[in-house]
């Protein structure tokens, strides 16, 4: 319960960060795809991190046997 209320909040954050770089003076990057690319790189950089230290657990687990 307490990882789903955090990705929520954590997902949230990232929204709303990108809201930052949303500016109407930039009218390129006042548009929907200035979040959709925020999300995207959290989720190509979040699995890649992910994949990484589970690869790295399991590398140490199978030298402890």
């Amino acid at each position: 319960m307490v990882g789903a209320s955090l990705s929520i909040v954590g997902i949230a954050a990232i929204i709303v960060s990108s809201k930052i770089y949303a500016l109407q003076a930039r009218p390129s990057w006042n548009s929907w795809q200035t979040t959709g690319f925020f999300i995207f790189t959290v989720v190509l950089l979040g699995t890649t991190t992910v994949a990484f230290l589970l690869s790295e657990t399991e590398d140490e687990a199978s030298q402890k046997i």
